[in-house]
């Protein structure tokens, strides 16, 4: 009997319009993509529309992480970008089927608009890969604004993370954030580290895990009992 390997199947439009979908655009999508995999029905495929952000968009570990949960067998990829992308070759590179906005004329798609603040480097790292990049430096309340914006969204990522890697990965972010936050604000971290040990002193830390349940006035007996307060 002569055996039959692993043959790829053309990408055509009706493998990208059936079945279950999902949409991937941050880190933290990636759980949710595994899980949608893993619940994918035999001979169905998954469709994933990939539309990394922000500084995803050129971060080669959330590409590497996305491609590894993938299954050339299970999933297709509507992907928002130019067919001569660095996404779209490593995707194909996969052996997983992909689509771009645009197949016919990858070059003419439309700019993807962010408005939203990235490490220094970025914009030079995304021109260096052959796209062209429209930015400018913020100062003074405006970068104040965009910096406290991006604490919260780092601090969303933090509490998202799936790994203890990543974890560090993004209580370093925060780190930078708030270094850059303190000198727009004419401070800096040793200042702050101040601030927390005498905090710290006063009240405590948090490595004890102390949950606060509830609190009320002691009664008349109470206050004037020996007994310690229950703690």
């Amino acid at each position: 009997v002569d055996s039959v390997g692993a043959a790829p199947i053309p990408a055509t439009e009706s493998h990208f319009s059936s079945g279950a979908a999902i949409e991937v655009r941050r880190q933290s999508d990636l759980r949710r993509l595994r899980e949608a995999l893993s619940t994918t029905a035999l001979g169905e495929r998954l469709l994933i529309r990939l539309k990394p952000d922000g500084e995803v968009l050129h971060d080669e570990a959330f590409l590497a992480n996305a491609i590894a949960e993938m299954r050339a067998e299970r999933c297709v990829v509507d992907l928002a970008g130019s067919g001569l992308s660095h996404v779209y070759y490593e995707l194909q590179r996969a052996g997983v089927q992909v689509r771009t906005a645009d197949p016919l004329e990858p070059i003419a798609t439309e700019p993807e608009s962010f408005d939203k603040l990235v490490r220094d480097l970025i914009p030079e790292a995304i021109a260096a890969k052959g796209e062209r990049v429209v930015a400018y430096a913020a100062d003074g309340a405006k970068l104040a604004r965009l910096l406290k914006r991006k604490l919260i969204e780092e601090a969303y990522e933090v509490a998202t993370a799936s790994s203890t890697n990543h974890r560090v990965e993004e209580l370093g972010d925060v780190l930078d954030v708030v270094d850059a936050l303190c000198t727009v604000s004419g401070t800096d971290l040793d200042t702050v580290r101040a601030w927390a040990e005498a905090k710290r002193k006063e009240r405590g830390g948090f490595a004890r895990g102390v949950v606060l349940i509830e609190t009320r006035d002691r009664t008349l007996d109470e206050a004037l009992a020996q007994d310690a307060p229950d703690f």
